[in-house]
């Protein structure tokens, strides 16, 4: 195929493999007959041979078009917007909306709540991960079925531990609060929702290093190392398309 466009752009001299280009036989329909159509009729037998009753497992990617699809691809958009949205709130609710207000002890700690929130979506982004790709599991490896549950147990965890500290946190609490802070006991330990923000950090705080050294992110993305490997395998999913491909460090500060 390279010699015969070869040939066709500079009208049959000779090659650079230093043979010389001959027309094949068959007109002008012979590579329509002798590549396209074999190509075709693989493809086609391979839809065809679908058993009756049964649906085949979808790839990876399913094309459903829906609000949730929506957010889960801008995942990261909504919840800045949501979070922000909720500290503005809580500040607009204190001392007339100065915006010094977020220096006030209870103010803070009412703006900590974020995280909670912080949380809860992460929660549906997990679960809407499991629920829109079920139509592909049977498709997946079972790397990529247990980075899912194990995602959404993480999430389940951390949206049950951050309500039930922060409530700890709260002095005379009252409704919802109240309810999380009878959970585990009579115990009462303020800086302990403190110490989970900052666990619940980590990820984020890596992520954000990862995205201003863009040359430690591309040697993590090629390496082989298997702690290396389970970390970017937590992270994101194994992509081959785009790998190690990042802005300079000139380009990102620019």
């Amino acid at each position: 195929m390279a010699h015969e466009i070869y040939g066709n752009l500079y009208s049959n001299v000779q090659t650079v493999s230093g043979g010389i280009y001959q027309t094949e036989p068959g007109g002008e329909e012979s590579f329509l007959r002798k590549v396209i159509t074999p190509i075709y009729e693989v493809i086609r037998k391979g839809h065809d041979q679908v058993i009756a009753g049964k649906r085949k497992p979808k790839t990876n990617f399913v094309e459903v078009r829906t609000f949730w699809h929506l957010y889960r691809s801008f995942d990261r958009l909504w919840v800045f917007f949501i979070l922000a949205l909720q500290a503005m709130v809580i500040i607009a609710s204190h001392r007339d909306g100065a915006l010094d207000a977020i220096f006030d002890e209870g103010v803070f700690k009412s703006i900590l709540s974020i995280f909670i929130t912080s949380a809860v979506l992460n929660f549906l982004q997990a679960t809407l991960d499991i629920v829109l790709s079920c139509g592909a599991w049977r498709s997946l490896k079972c790397t990529q079925i247990l980075r899912y549950l194990l995602k959404f147990a993480v999430a389940t965890l951390w949206v049950v531990i951050l309500p039930i500290g922060y409530s700890r946190s709260v002095q005379n609490p009252t409704g919802l609060v109240k309810f999380f802070s009878t959970l585990g006991g009579n115990w009462r330990y303020q800086p302990f929702y403190n110490y989970c923000v900052a666990v619940y950090l980590i990820p984020n705080i890596l992520a954000a290093l990862l995205f201003l050294l863009p040359p430690l992110r591309k040697r993590m993305e090629r390496s082989n190392w298997r702690i290396i490997s389970l970390l970017m395998w937590w992270a994101q999913p194994k992509l081959y398309v785009g790998r190690g491909m990042h802005e300079d460090m000139f380009s990102l500060l620019k």
